[in-house]
């Protein structure tokens, strides 16, 4: 007995270090193991795997659009770093929908709440150029590619009628294709960079040769985005800037719903967590992310407030009397199977004991 005892003990202390190391000092750090999960035996897996932001948010905003409700705008690649992207102005009437292909998340961008670009006196410096590659079809190009410090659109002329620039828009990582290239042939080219302020970057120089160019030697390793932020700018002119931060290159899209169909008003956000989930969110429609909806609530129904007659012991929390999956189940983990607050019966009558006793 003493012996399967110790084996236990040691299980938990596993887990406990395996959370732990997980966790790291991100949400761990301020909130203590012991508190969310107190002597704990079965953990919720995104929870032991640290992928708080599965229910609770945080970088981005869970799914609260439905797809069929918004009208699609755009729908770009752009390179890993900043990008700024200049919007129609017809866009500034929709609450606006930006959606990472990869991640199939959305972030709700209000035009209303946009803030000025910041008017940095620091200018543009080209950081880092370099020859990325060539490709034999029709034509010869080159791909040029050019690193900022700050979004800049770039403008490269190497003589000879080949020149090549962005593509109207802002970057911190540009991809720059030169044409009109021949066999054999040494080029030596200006790059300029100019800022959304107007402010321009001191022009650099660089060269390459055309030497045995390979058909589509064009060659991208791209690897799953870890970290992305957008925000809303309005430039000095008044134009709508979408900034984008990622530390990967991204395939995205954004559309739009009106004004009047999306009230975030109703969804109450934790004061030093602006941008997490709402409670009532994670206690429910988070569940729905994992688990199919005509399995779950059928045993008891849940989003509803909770009958005036019933008395319910202080241990089970509601949302705003609302009544939620996490009502029951504890989503990080519990002593119990399928993460129960409480044993057998002992649940059922945490509400119920004035019916049933």
């Amino acid at each position: 007995m003493k012996v399967k005892r110790g084996l236990f003990c040691a299980l938990i202390l596993i887990i406990f270090l395996q959370v732990q190391i997980t966790l790291g000092k991100t949400c761990q750090q301020c909130h203590s193991l012991n508190k969310l999960v107190p002597n704990g035996v079965y953990l919720h897996k995104p929870f032991m795997e640290g992928h708080c932001e599965k229910c609770h948010g945080g970088m981005f905003s869970k799914k609260i659009v439905n797809l069929t409700n918004i009208k699609w705008f755009l729908a770009r690649h752009t390179n890993r770093g900043t990008s700024y992207i200049i919007l129609s102005p017809r866009l500034e009437k929709y609450n606006l929908v930006f959606q990472v292909e990869d991640f199939q998340e959305q972030f709700i961008l209000l035009p209303s709440e946009a803030s000025n670009l910041p008017n940095s006196s620091v200018p543009p410096q080209i950081l880092k150029t370099q020859f990325c590659g060539l490709e034999k079809g029709p034509w010869i190009e080159a791909k040029i590619c050019v690193q900022t410090n700050i979004p800049t659109e770039v403008y490269i002329s190497c003589g000879d009628n080949v020149e090549g620039y962005s593509e109207g828009d802002y970057f911190t990582n540009h991809e720059i294709l030169l044409t009109r290239l021949k066999e054999n042939q040494t080029y030596i080219c200006t790059v300029n960079a100019k800022d959304i302020l107007g402010n321009s970057a001191p022009s650099k120089s660089f060269s390459f040769n055309i030497s045995n160019p390979i058909q589509n030697s064009f060659k991208k390793v791209v690897t799953s985005p870890k970290n992305v932020s957008v925000k809303l700018y309005h430039s000095p002119a008044g134009e709508l800037i979408l900034a984008i931060m990622s530390n990967s290159d991204i395939d995205w899209r954004l559309g739009g719903v009106s004004t009047g169909s999306l009230d975030l008003s109703k969804e109450k956000k934790i004061k030093d967590h602006p941008k997490i989930n709402s409670l009532k969110w994670s206690s429910i429609d988070a569940c729905y992310t994992c688990h199919p909806k005509n399995r779950l609530g059928v045993s008891h129904p849940v989003n509803v407030p909770l009958s005036k007659n019933i008395s319910i012991d202080k241990d089970i929390p509601l949302q705003n009397g609302v009544v939620t999956c996490a009502s029951c189940h504890n989503p990080h983990g519990s002593l119990y199977p399928s993460y129960l607050r409480k044993k057998g019966e002992a649940l059922c009558l945490s509400c119920h004991k004035q019916r049933y006793q």
